[in-house]
């Protein structure tokens, strides 16, 4: 298969394993009769689910034509760029924004007592960001979702920690 089928047959995976589950699920409520029937109408419903995750994920990704990878793996974020990068755990993030620089994207993510992470929103990998900001108390999908579909703005917070002046997150 040509590498561009098979990135967009991932990228549309969750999607199709969310209608086949539905599909299932609502074959077995509609030729089953008793148990199988019963179990029907829950795989049914979490095929629902399944599928307004996989719409919400393809919403968030852009295509992958950006300077840089990103990776997340056990809760930390890793961007390597042509100029800049670096290194983010998860629970030390403290403000998410999104920012326009010329006509592209980026996302600015900041931590304590270190340089803030800037990573383009269409670097190969900024679709796994989707995972690292579920992780964080409070986040809002649709409004995330939005101010990346709107083009008009050029700086928006996205997410912002209430825990500046926590004291158990100070040494002193």
């Amino acid at each position: 298969m040509r590498q561009d089928a098979i990135e967009t047959l991932q990228r549309f995976s969750g999607l199709i394993i969310a209608l086949c589950t539905i599909c299932l699920g609502l074959y077995w409520i509609l030729n089953s009769f008793g148990l199988l029937m019963i179990v029907g109408y829950p795989v049914t419903f979490i095929g629902i689910a399944l599928g307004y995750s996989a719409i919400q994920r393809l919403r968030f990704h852009r295509n992958t034509e950006g300077q840089g990878i990103v990776h997340f793996v056990e809760g930390q974020i890793t961007y390597f760029g042509p100029e800049s990068g670096g290194i983010v755990a998860v629970g030390d993030i403290t403000r998410v924004m999104l920012h326009k620089i010329g006509r592209e994207n980026v996302w600015v993510i900041e931590q304590p007592a270190q340089p803030a992470l800037v990573i383009p929103t269409n670097a190969q990998g900024a679709d796994r960001l989707f995972d690292a900001f579920v992780l964080l108390p409070n986040w809002n999908v649709e409004f995330t979702l939005s101010r990346l579909e709107d083009n008009q703005s050029l700086e928006d917070v996205i997410w912002q920690s209430n825990q500046y002046l926590d004291q158990t997150r100070y040494i002193h």
